[in-house]
C-alpha cells in the first residue's frame, strides 16, 4: 500500500526463555493508510499487541526485534531511544486496556492533559487548560470545565478511558493504537467508547489501529481487519466484507462464533480442535495446521505467504495452501 502513515514489513519478535525461544511475532506484513482505522484481532497470545507494542518501541530489552516499522518514512526498528521517543510524543500515541496506567492518581485530570499538550506545543497555561477542557467535551465527558479539576478515581472505567483518548489527542498525532481498550468494559460502555473513536476518525481524519479478540467488534469499528494467529497475519480484508467473502478457515471459525439474528438459529459455529500451539514450538508449515479442518499435507511443511484471495480484490489478502475458499465460506 502506498501513501501509508505506518508501514510494517517481515516484523519479528522474539524472546528468550528458560525453555526455548519464544516466537512472538512471526514475519507480519500491515500498512495503515491515513484515516484508516485497521481492525487486528486474534486470540489471546496471537501476537497483536506484541507487534504493536514493539511498534512503539516498548518492549523490554530482552525482546529481539527485526524487521521495518515505518512510520511516515522513518524508520523505527534500530532507532535510537531519543528518535523513537520523539516519535511516540509527536506522531504516534497509544490507549492501553488499563487506563489508569496512563493517568496519575495523585493529580487532577485537567492538570495532567496540559501538561501533555505543553510538552509537546508552544502554548501558554492559560491556553492549554482551555484546550483540556475541549478535550474533555470532544471525548464525551460531562460538565468538563468542574470535571478537569477532580482525580482519576472519581471517574467510571467508562470515563477513564475517555480521558486516555483525550491525553493522546493532546499531542496531535496521526495515529492512536487502541490495545483492547474496551474488553473489560460493559457492553453497553463498550459501544459508546467504539462509536467515540469513529467519531474522531470521521471528524480528524487520524490513523487508528483498534486490536481486539472480538471479531465482531473489529467489523463494526474498523475500515479493513488484519487476522492474526500464532504470530502470523493469515487474512487481510474489508470489513465489509465479512462474513461473506472471508476466505481463511481460522477467519471462518470466529466468524461462526458471532450470533447472527438474520439466519435464525441456522448457523452452525466450528469448533476448532485442541489447542493454540506454543510459540516456542511453533508448527514448521502453517502455524494453524494442527488445528484447521481442512489441513492437507503441504500445509505441514510449507509455510503460506500473503496472497490474493479469491474474490480479486486487491485489498483482500489470505495466508493458506487452500486453492479454493472452504464450502460455506
Amino acid at each position: 500500500m502506498t501513501n501509508s502513515v505506518l508501514q510494517i514489513r517481515d516484523l519479528r519478535v522474539t524472546f528468550n526463555t528458560q525453555v526455548g525461544e519464544l516466537k512472538a511475532v512471526r514475519g507480519i506484513d500491515v500498512d495503515v493508510a491515513p484515516g484508516e482505522i485497521l481492525g487486528v484481532v486474534g486470540e489471546s497470545g496471537s501476537g497483536k499487541s506484541v507487534s504493536f507494542l514493539a511498534a512503539m518501541g516498548l518492549l523490554p530489552s530482552s525482546a529481539t526485534i527485526s524487521g521495518s516499522v515505518m512510520l511516515d518514512g522513518q524508520e523505527l526498528i534500530g532507532a535510537k531511544r531519543k528518535a523513537i521517543r520523539s516519535v511516540r510524543g509527536k506522531s504516534l500515541a497509544m490507549v492501553f486496556q488499563d487506563p489508569l496506567s496512563a493517568l496519575n492518581p495523585v493529580h487532577r485530570v485537567g492538570d495532567q492533559i496540559v501538561e501533555m499538550i505543553q510538552s509537546h506545543q508552544d502554548m501558554n497555561t492559560h491556553d492549554a487548560e482551555k484546550r483540556a477542557v475541549e478535550l474533555l467535551e470532544i471525548v464525551g465527558i460531562p460538565q468538563p470545565g468542574e470535571r478537569a479539576r477532580q482525580y482519576p478515581h472519581e471517574f467510571s472505567g467508562g470515563q477513564r478511558q475517555r480521558l486516555a483518548i483525550a491525553r493522546c489527542l493532546a499531542i496531535k498525532p496521526e495515529l492512536i493504537i487502541a490495545d483492547e481498550i474496551v474488553s473489560a468494559l460493559d457492553v453497553s460502555i463498550q459501544a459508546q467508547i467504539i462509536n467515540l473513536l469513529r467519531q474522531i476518525q470521521r471528524e480528524t481524519g487520524l490513523s487508528f489501529v483498534f486490536i481486539t479478540h472480538d471479531v465482531a467488534v473489529a467489523r463494526y469499528v474498523g475500515h479493513r481487519i488484519a487476522v492474526m494467529y500464532l504470530g502470523s497475519v493469515v487474512e487481510i480484508l474489508p470489513a465489509g466484507a465479512l462474513p461473506q467473502n472471508a476466505e481463511h478457515p481460522y477467519t471462518i471459525a470466529l466468524l461462526s462464533a458471532v450470533p447472527d439474528m438474520n439466519l435464525q438459529g441456522k448457523k452452525k459455529e466450528i469448533v476448532l480442535q485442541g489447542e493454540v500451539p506454543s510459540p516456542i514450538d511453533a508448527p514448521s508449515g502453517c502455524a494453524f495446521s494442527t488445528r484447521c479442518p481442512y489441513v492437507m499435507d503441504i500445509c505441514k511443511i510449507a509455510r503460506p505467504v500473503l496472497r490474493l484471495a479469491h474474490d480479486t480484490d486487491p485489498s483482500h489478502q489470505v495466508a493458506c495452501h487452500l486453492e479454493k475458499p472452504p464450502i460455506g465460506a
